[in-house]
């Protein structure tokens, strides 16, 4: 079958646009449209300062809107430098919100990236207190046990479940493959999740990162391994786990030894400020 050209979204961007400056042209101080234009600019269209600056002017015009302030926080916690100002808003928002979710499980994943540890895993389990069949947040949980290494067997349940409540979800399939991979020794098991998950989405990065590693780490297949590598990367040039991997992958004699891989390391060195923010 052909491939179907990508459709133009250009005009429908500047509609969208249009019609938000509209809004804000007869009430400037329209919380809606300004939160609504801010997250427009930080995904769809994406201009980060522009962002900011309506953020900005939104939490101005109503500090006591919570989904503003979380909002907010969000778009500071991608940018280095900003921690302690996305942890005040979010924390902001709990004061006006204390059962939102989405907050909870994003302060989580703040603290996680700063690798504090234990106020991380004190906000999930608040959260899931609340929440107990929240998706992100029974991933987010379950990453930060089996990453830190703070409580395996819990971090399984929490994997279990998501996976149990979204069987189909690419990320619940990835992280349940890692973990019969690199915890219980269990690639053929492991390999099946991956497929699976490729099957729902061909270009999800962290999938076919773990499966060109455990490609190259436990089968010995390089050719492979590198073949998901570079998917992965044709996907998202910038996929920080992808070029680690990859780096160490050209490093092999096989590949040329640590001077081939000096590419894949300049794209770390170029993007390692970048962290991702939700695994759903």
């Amino acid at each position: 079958l052909a491939q179907l050209p990508e459709p133009d979204l250009e005009p429908a961007i500047q509609v969208i646009k249009a019609v938000y400056h509209q809004a804000l042209t007869l009430e400037p101080a329209n919380q809606g449209a300004l939160t609504n234009l801010a997250a427009f600019h930080t995904t769809i269209s994406p201009d980060r300062s522009t962002a900011q600056v309506l953020m900005s002017r939104a939490l101005d015009a109503n500090p006591a809107f919570a989904p503003t302030a979380t909002a907010y926080a969000s778009l500071l916690q991608e940018q280095p430098g900003d921690f302690l100002a996305a942890e005040m808003l979010y924390n902001h928002a709990l004061t006006l919100s204390p059962s939102s979710i989405s907050t909870m499980c994003n302060l989580g994943l703040l603290h996680k990236c700063g690798c504090d540890y234990e106020t991380a895993e004190q906000v999930y389990r608040r959260a899931l207190q609340m929440h107990p069949f929240h998706i992100p947040t029974l991933t987010n949980a379950g990453v930060l046990l089996h990453a830190s290494k703070r409580d395996l067997h819990a971090g399984e349940e929490l994997f279990e479940k998501a996976l149990h409540l979204n069987p189909s979800s690419p990320t619940s399939l990835c992280n349940y493959a890692l973990l019969l991979h690199e915890v219980h020794d269990r690639p053929d098991e492991a390999e099946r999740f991956y497929q699976q998950a490729l099957d729902k989405d061909p270009h999800h990065c962290n999938t076919l990162c773990n499966w060109g590693h455990l490609l190259a780490d436990v089968r010995g297949d390089l050719h492979k391994a590198e073949r998901m590598f570079r998917r992965a990367l044709a996907h998202d040039p910038g996929h920080v786990p992808t070029l680690y991997c990859y780096s160490h992958l050209l490093a092999a004699p096989e590949h040329g030894g640590p001077a081939a891989a000096g590419g894949a390391w300049d794209g770390i060195e170029k993007r390692e400020e970048r962290h991702e923010l939700a695994e759903e």
